[in-house]
């Protein structure tokens, strides 16, 4: 998987320049080790709320190191937006509430 942030000193904050969302997998990687992580509001196409941004959800992510830790969090905080500064090399469906994470970078 491509580390675009190789060889430059670690940052979380923006402008990201690439932006994807992804399902949580206990099997895959992700396509790019990201800068950072966000929980978005996800709508069904009834448009009812399918992920609902303010509530909080857990996410269980696997480091580059290997170890995997869950992280509480919710999308947003007083209708802001809340990235989480982490560059997993797997988000896991396992321990994961959330069905939608977008990867920033």
């Amino acid at each position: 998987m491509p580390d675009p942030f190789q060889g430059r000193a670690p940052s979380e904050g923006a402008p990201y320049d690439n932006a994807l969302t992804i399902a949580p997998s206990d099997t895959t990687d992700l396509p790019v080790i990201p800068a950072a992580i966000y929980i978005p509001h996800v709508l069904a196409e009834d448009g009812s709320i399918a992920q609902n941004s303010h509530s909080l959800h857990n996410v269980q992510i696997q480091l580059q190191s290997g170890e995997a830790i869950t992280i509480l969090s919710a999308g947003t905080v007083n209708n802001q937006p809340v990235l989480l500064p982490f560059r997993p090399i797997r988000i896991l469906a396992t321990g994961t509430s959330a069905s939608h994470i977008t990867l920033f970078w």
